[in-house]
């Protein structure tokens, strides 16, 4: 994770998003290749490891991971931008090109690897074309999760937090926005079941959670007294974060980067080189995951199969793919 710009890189939460991104592509994302998704017998319980404790886990609730992501990026923007944007030291046109540099790359390179594939041979089960429009809104990194990379759309998502996290750091800044942001993230999550608004509310709820912790831990260790407003913020969003799985996991999730902030051991070890190079490659990993499946899928159908997902080599084949 990039400091962009501005204030000292967390190396020790690289390696959380590169696990993160991994959780996703190798696991959760696994299920694309066997029943539903393709012509198949096979199903995720007979993936490799799936009967296992941790790794069973992992496919069934992989999806938790694009909420770490959230999480870490919610701390991250308090440490590096917070300040620097509510006292006016940075613009919006420098933060939103920062971003788009950032992001951007990765999700053209997904899409037109994906759509390229899908040219050629079709949706193949796990994804297909959107038409001009969703060709289009993809171009420009508006995905709904139904056509092209979907996995792009928690990168749609992460764009509308930025946006509103310089808006919310200018107005109310970081003491007095989370609650209000968390706030609207249950009303929206409450009001809808499309995946796309459901996982903006996951978004806001998550990212906007850790900011307020953020600000809550500055002005402890600074000595500051804390907001009322925030801790009484984030005080009663505990119980709804606590009934829903998703929000719950966001709690301990929370907790658990905090016990590593506090422990010099732990920080040494998530910070360590190879956790650091993962964290380096995780938004490619992110983003090209999709297309290798796609590969993958596609050769098998030229030899008449569907991919051997039940057998470990096939699982090492496409892991050390997308690596």
């Amino acid at each position: 994770m990039a400091g962009d710009g501005g204030g000292d890189r967390l190396e020790w939460l690289d390696g959380l998003r590169g696990l993160a991104a991994l959780a996703v592509a190798l696991f959760w994302h696994y299920v694309h290749f066997v029943d539903p998704h393709q012509d198949s017998s096979l199903t995720i319980a007979s993936a490799p490891g799936a009967g296992l404790p941790g790794i069973g886990a992992l496919y069934r609730h992989g999806y938790l991971a694009v909420d770490l992501f959230f999480l870490l990026s919610g701390l991250v923007f308090h440490h590096v931008y917070a300040a620097r944007i509510a006292a006016g030291r940075i613009g919006f046109g420098t933060f939103l090109a920062l971003r788009l540099t950032r992001l951007y790359p990765a999700h053209l390179a997904g899409f037109g690897a994906t759509a390229v594939l899908i040219a050629l041979a079709g949706g193949l089960g796990v994804t297909g074309p959107g038409g001009a429009a969703g060709f289009l809104g993809n171009l420009v990194l508006v995905n709904d999760g139904t056509a092209f990379n979907h996995p792009s759309w928690s990168l749609t998502v992460e764009m509308a937090l930025y946006g509103l996290f310089f808006l919310a750091m200018r107005t109310g800044g970081p003491a007095l926005a989370p609650p209000v942001m968390i706030l609207a993230g249950i009303w929206i999550f409450l009001k809808t079941d499309l995946f796309i608004l459901t996982g903006f509310a996951r978004g806001l709820i998550g990212f906007f959670l850790a900011v307020g912790a953020a600000e809550a831990v500055r002005c402890l260790r600074s000595g500051a007294r804390p907001s009322p407003v925030l801790l009484v913020g984030l005080a009663a969003t505990l119980p709804f974060c606590w009934w829903i799985k998703t929000f719950a996991f966001d709690l301990v999730a929370l907790a658990g980067i905090g016990a590593i902030a506090a422990l010099a051991p732990l920080r040494r070890l998530a910070g360590a080189a190879p956790l650091r190079g993962l964290g380096a490659i995780s938004l490619a990993v992110y983003m090209v995951h999709l297309p290798i499946q796609l590969v993958l899928i596609w050769l098998w159908q030229g030899i008449g199969s569907v991919p051997p997902a039940d057998r470990v080599w096939f699982w090492a084949l496409y892991a050390g793919s997308v690596l």
